[in-house]
């Protein structure tokens, strides 16, 4: 047997044993025919067999392709996790950053105390850019500070591993028994310069006040009587206090006539220098009231100190004194009244009435009375009391009034005076308004009632005497009013039965004081009509009222001395005429009388005025003749 019969059968035996293997090669090899270096053989020589369909696959591309793809989403992958590992270590807030704050939790009032700021950073890593802002409540102030209610201070870097610690010093200015809570922010920078902030509060209470202050005053005060009391302040802490003041509010009222300690500028305030811990000061203050109130009276005391230029106060406190019923009555009565309101040119009538009250005779009673006052026209004085001119005082004792040489319990009298007003305003600024006249009376003794601590009995009463100022309005007519630019029409002199129109101008002026609820007004004679022309150089305009046929303008208000330092408040409106035959011959009347009210806001008196009735002769009216306003046929 040939070499090439044993290859035959071995692949008749491989055929029988894969019939499938072998049929979908030959498929295969009839679809897809191969050339080994032999012709094929021709195509008639088999029946062709369709190859089977086989499944598809969804993935058409390349294996390169893919091969790609997977190398280059195992690349972002991983550098998605080296960005989020990045943005965890350096853009996160680190770990073992912290701030505290360690402040007493009661202080004093106006005594500095020391907060510490302590800054630690167990990260691991530095930081940059660190600051602590300390923010203040109202109440605190802090020392060398630009602005005292905040505190801010740069740290630069700070390492990883390392305490910073900073000290400040602050002092309570608020009221005693307020909580006051401290905040304090650190901030800082990370990596590629992401900012953090940390921060921590402290709470502090103000328990207690630096300096405290006790007043002493007499028992019995009397209205119109000196009498003098002490103020104590003490420094009852441990520190010294820099740069303090005292400082009195007297009330309305009061007249200060001297202190044990030279006041430091005007009357009411010293300044006291450094208040040494644990020291104790007083300064007496004499004065009196005047009036015969028998209400309490407050006066309120202060200690500052200036911290960095400026003023703190650090304790404050009330001195209440009630004055006691004088034993010595006094009573004013003006043209018979007690609040009598006077107007220019007035003549005041005053009575001083005087009684003893105290239960004992009380010899040689002096009374005095002053007046003061620019509309007071000494020339007018009328009195049985002495005048000194220099000092513009009457005064009454024994001497020229025997019966106050000795007045018994319960006994009274009265003395007189009479001054006129001046009969005009004398206006040269428009802060010139408000005038009033006032009677200071004081009447005193030697004889003190055993229960007063006191070295004579007086008593004062004060009295201001408003006067009212005044209102004025003036009516105008014209026919040819070229400065109002109304054109008026119709026949001059007038005729009867035609119309012929006219413009009316109403101008005010307040004196001395302003005016408010102003009201002008005037009725339209018969024959007369509102043409609806109407102009003002204020904020409202003439109106025309149906109900009583009057022209009426309101004004809210007037400040002081319009008209008379400035421009008058005017209004400018069209009537129409037409005359009837009884007025031929004659002049005929287009507007009667005009009145105004107001109300003065400072005595709150009723002002009136009025201006006469206008008709058409036209008087201010230069292009018109007197002869051109009389009534023709």
């Amino acid at each position: 047997m040939t070499l090439e019969d044993i290859e035959k059968r071995i692949a008749a035996f491989k055929k029988e044993r894969s019939p499938r293997r072998s049929r979908k090669r030959r498929e295969h090899n009839e679809t897809f025919p191969v050339f080994r270096g032999r012709e094929a053989a021709p195509e008639a020589d088999y029946t062709p067999i369709m190859p089977r369909r086989e499944k598809k696959n969804n993935d058409d591309s390349p294996r390169w392709l893919r091969r790609t793809l997977l190398i280059g989403t195992s690349i972002g992958l991983i550098v998605i996790a080296l960005g989020a590992l990045f943005i965890f270590t350096y853009l996160s807030e680190p770990r073992g950053v912290s701030v505290d704050i360690y402040a007493p939790k009661d202080v004093t009032r106006g005594t500095p105390f020391e907060v510490s700021v302590n800054v630690t950073n167990n990260a691991n890593m530095p930081l940059q850019n660190g600051s602590i802002t300390l923010n203040l409540p109202d109440g605190l102030v802090a020392l060398h500070a630009s602005d005292p209610s905040i505190v801010s201070e740069k740290l630069g870097g700070v390492k990883n591993g390392s305490l910073t610690k900073r000290t400040y010093t602050l002092v309570p200015v608020g009221s005693v028994g307020a909580s006051k809570r401290i905040t304090v922010v650190f901030a800082y920078e990370v990596g590629a310069g992401s900012r953090f902030e940390t921060d921590a509060n402290q709470d502090v209470t103000v328990h207690d006040a630096a300096i405290r202050i006790t007043a002493k005053t007499p028992n019995q005060v009397l209205a119109g009587s000196t009498f003098s009391f002490n103020l104590s302040y003490a420094n009852v802490s441990d520190s010294d206090i820099q740069n303090a003041s005292l400082e009195v509010d007297y009330p309305n009222g009061f007249k200060f006539d001297s202190a044990s300690v030279e006041p430091s500028s005007f009357t009411n305030y010293w300044s006291l220098g450094t208040l040494a811990a644990h020291s104790t000061s007083t300064i007496t203050i004499t004065g009196r009231f005047s009036g015969a109130s028998q209400s309490g009276i407050s006066i309120p005391v202060k200690v500052s100190t200036t911290i960095d230029g400026k003023g703190y106060t650090i304790a404050d406190d009330t001195v209440q004194i009630t004055p006691s019923p004088s034993p010595l009555g006094l009573t004013i009565l003006i043209n018979g009244q007690e609040g009598y309101v006077a107007r220019i040119g007035d003549t005041l009538q005053y009575a001083v009435r005087y009684q003893n009250l105290s239960g004992i005779a009380l010899s040689d009673l002096t009374i005095r009375v002053m007046l003061t006052g620019e509309l007071l026209n000494f020339s007018s004085l009328h009195t049985n009391g002495v005048y000194s001119p220099s000092s513009q005082t009457i005064t009454w004792s024994s001497a020229n009034m025997p019966a106050l040489a000795l007045v018994g319990p319960g006994g009274s009298g009265e003395v007189t005076i009479t001054i006129g007003l001046k009969n005009q305003f004398n206006l040269q600024r428009l802060n010139d308004k408000n005038y009033y006249v006032r009677s200071n009376v004081q009447a005193s003794s030697p004889s003190v009632p055993y229960y007063l601590s006191s070295s004579k009995t007086s008593a004062e009463v004060i009295t201001d005497t408003k006067v009212s100022g005044a209102i004025s309005v003036a009516a105008r007519a014209y026919y040819r009013d070229a400065l109002s630019q109304i054109a008026n029409a119709g026949n001059l002199p007038p005729k009867v039965g035609q119309p012929t129109q006219f413009t009316i101008h109403w101008l005010l002026s307040d004196y001395a004081n302003d005016t408010n609820t102003i009201k002008v007004s005037a009725p339209l004679p018969a024959g007369v009509r509102w043409t609806g022309v109407v102009k003002s150089n204020g904020d409202t305009s003439p109106q025309y009222d149906a109900s009583s046929n009057s022209v009426v303008w309101s004004i809210s208000k007037m400040t002081a001395n319009r008209g008379v330092l400035t421009g008058p408040l005017e209004a400018v409106f069209q009537i129409e005429a037409m005359p009837d035959a009884s007025e031929a011959g004659s002049y005929e009347t287009i507007l009667e009388k005009t009145q105004v009210t107001a109300t003065d806001s400072f005595t709150g008196a009723t002002l009136t005025s009025s201006a006469d009735p206008l008709t058409t002769a036209l008087p201010l009216d230069d292009t018109v003749s007197p002869a051109q306003g009389i009534v023709v046929q």
